[in-house]
């Protein structure tokens, strides 16, 4: 995927059919019927969700000031992790939509609350980020804000729907505290390819000087 995204970035909206006849031809190859279905299922899921989406942050080289807009994203999603936490702390004191959860049996602390704070977060974050000489217009900074906050939520949520799956608090114990790699990197799975998507359909060019 790295290698394909390097040298023909065009073709890689083409990984996830290149991840499905590899894992259809391992299995036929791997000739074991115990299970096969669930395990081809969460091999091309995993690897869509952690590969393919990953692989998009290589492919902003393509774009122009592609490192400015890394950096805008990911500072976004720690503002929109940030208003989040205190939207839900906030509104949890007020006793306020605290029992309106997304998917109480995939995340029970996610309220809609919680999302509306992550939403604000990140609009905040892009306009602050943006606001250090960034060219481009308010409409877009606030459209590309609330679909980095509404894709953070997903992506927050699809590891919990697997964590819940497997039985599991945290992805692992790799960083004390803050469970493991896939507990910090959640959020950018999902965020980091409907941005990228998102800047090259809207032929956005945010101009920072300082990059």
């Amino acid at each position: 995927s790295i290698i394909i995204s390097l040298i023909v970035p065009d073709i890689v909206s083409l990984l996830p059919l290149l991840y499905f006849l590899i894992i259809v031809f391992v299995s036929i190859l791997n000739n074991q019927l115990d299970n096969i279905f669930n395990n081809i299922c969460m091999t091309l899921f995993g690897s869509i969700w952690i590969i393919f989406t990953l692989t998009h942050f290589l492919l902003f080289k393509t774009v122009e000031n592609g490192t400015g807009l890394l950096i805008l994203i990911g500072f976004s999603v720690a503002i929109a992790d940030i208003c989040a936490f205190c939207f839900g702390k906030i509104f949890y004191l007020l006793n306020i939509g605290i029992t309106y959860t997304i998917a109480d049996r995939i995340s029970p602390h996610k309220t809609y609350t919680g999302t509306l704070g992550n939403m604000v977060g990140a609009v905040l974050g892009v306009l602050v980020f943006a606001s250090l000489n960034a060219q481009i217009s308010l409409n877009m900074l606030v459209y590309l804000g609330i679909c980095i906050g509404i894709s953070s939520v997903l992506g927050d949520l699809s590891e919990s729907m697997i964590k819940r799956f497997s039985e599991v608090k945290d992805s692992s114990d790799s960083i004390p505290g803050h469970g493991g790699f896939l507990d910090r990197l959640d959020s950018l799975f999902i965020v980091i390819i409907v941005c990228y998507y998102f800047i090259v359909v809207s032929h956005i060019k945010i101009i920072f000087s300082f990059f």
